[in-house]
C-alpha cells in the first residue's frame, strides 16, 4: 500500500498515528517516517497492520521478510 492508502486505510478505521506511537512508547514521528517508508521497523509495521486489519505483508510488501527482527542481547 502507498503511504497515502495506509493513512486512509487508519482515518476508516479511527487509528491515529498518535495513538500508535502512545501504545508502542515511539514518537508520533517515527510511526510517520514508517508509513511513509523512510524507516522500517517490523514492530511498528505489525502495528499499523494490525490496526487496520490488514497483514503486514499487505502493507508493507516491499519490506514483508526484508526487515530484521531486533537482535537478541546477551
Amino acid at each position: 500500500m502507498s503511504p497515502r492508502e495506509i493513512k486512509a486505510a487508519m482515518v476508516l478505521a479511527g487509528v491515529s498515528l498518535t495513538r500508535i506511537a502512545r501504545e508502542l512508547g515511539v514518537s508520533k514521528g517515527f510511526v510517520s517516517q514508517v508509513v511513509s517508508g523512510h524507516r522500517r521497523t517490523l514492530r511498528v509495521q505489525k502495528a499499523i497492520s494490525a490496526s487496520i486489519g490488514r497483514f503486514v505483508e499487505e502493507v508493507f510488501p516491499t519490506e514483508a521478510g526484508s526487515v530484521r527482527p531486533p537482535a537478541k542481547q546477551a
